[in-house]
C-alpha cells in the first residue's frame, strides 16, 4: 500500500477535542489485530477502477469521513503521534481509511478507520517500518499531484527530473548494505522528493530496500525486510 505522506502531529487531547467538536465516533481496539468489525459503507472490489487515481476518486465519492477526521481517529487509537500517510481502500467489502501513525515512542501503526463513521476497525503495529521514513529531504523536489497516474508515464516524468541514473543509484544502495546484489530498482516520489528505491539482497541473505536521492546519489534511508523474496511489489 502506497500512502500519501503527511506531517500532522496530533496529541490524544487534541484528537478527543476534535472528535467531540465534529461528532466523530471513535472506537477503541483491544490490541493489534486485523479488521475486527464490519464497516458501514459496503463496496464491491470488482466494481472499482483498476487505475489507482480513479479508484481513490471512486472511494472518495462513497466516503463520508474525510482524511483529517480519519487521521484524528487513528492517532487517538494509538494514543498520540504523527500521521505519516493515509489512503482510502476497499477492505473486506467496505470503504476504509488506512492510516499510518508514528507514535511518540517511534513505533509505526497501521490503523483501519471506517470511512462512514470514523470508528477504528483495526490496528496493526509494524515494527519493521521503523526505518521507512526518509532520514532527510531529497534534493530534487516534485509535487505528487502533478505526476501521471499511469506507472510507465510516471517513471518517464521522474526520469526527466532525476540527475542520478539507475546504475549510480544501485552502486550507492549496495555500498549502503556493505555488498550484495541488486534485485530491482525504480524511481519514486517520496515525501515530495524524487528518489530511487533499490532492492538489495545482501551477502548474508538479508533483503534491504534502500532509498537513494535522485539528485546527488546520497542514501536517505534503508529498510531491512527479512520476509521479502526479492520481488518488486
Amino acid at each position: 500500500m502506497r500512502l500519501r505522506k503527511r506531517a500532522t502531529v496530533i496529541t490524544a487531547a487534541t484528537a478527543l477535542a476534535l472528535a467531540a467538536a465534529g461528532g466523530v465516533a471513535l472506537a477503541t481496539t483491544g490490541g493489534d489485530d486485523e479488521l475486527g468489525l464490519p464497516g458501514t459503507i459496503p463496496v464491491e472490489e470488482s466494481a472499482l477502477p483498476e487505475d489507482d487515481a480513479a479508484e481513490q476518486e471512486a472511494l472518495a465519492e462513497l466516503a463520508s469521513v474525510d482524511e483529517d477526521a480519519a487521521g484524528v481517529a487513528a492517532v487517538e487509537a494509538v494514543g498520540s503521534g504523527e500521521v505519516a500517510g493515509s489512503e482510502l481502500e476497499e477492505e473486506d467489502g467496505f470503504v476504509v481509511w488506512e492510516v499510518a501513525v508514528r507514535a511518540d515512542d517511534g513505533s509505526v501503526h497501521e490503523v483501519t478507520v471506517d470511512a462512514g463513521d470514523a470508528s477504528v476497525l483495526g490496528t496493526e503495529r509494524d515494527d519493521d517500518d521503523d526505518e521507512d521514513e526518509l532520514r532527510q529531504a531529497g534534493t530534487v523536489t516534485v509535487d505528487e499531484s502533478t505526476l501521471p497516474a499511469d506507472d510507465a508515464a510516471e517513471q518517464t516524468a521522474l526520469a526527466e527530473l532525476a540527475s542520478v541514473d539507475e546504475d549510480a543509484a544501485a552502486t550507492a544502495a549496495v555500498e549502503a548494505v556493505d555488498g550484495g546484489e541488486v534485485a530491482w530498482s525504480h524511481l519514486e516520489e517520496e515525501n515530495g522528493s524524487v528518489v530511487w528505491e533499490v532492492g538489495v539482497r545482501a551477502a548474508d541473505g538479508s533483503f534491504h530496500e534502500v532509498t537513494v536521492d535522485a539528485g546527488d546519489g546520497s542514501v536517505l534511508g534503508t529498510d531491512r525486510d527479512d520476509d521479502a523474496d526479492g520481488d518488486d511489489d
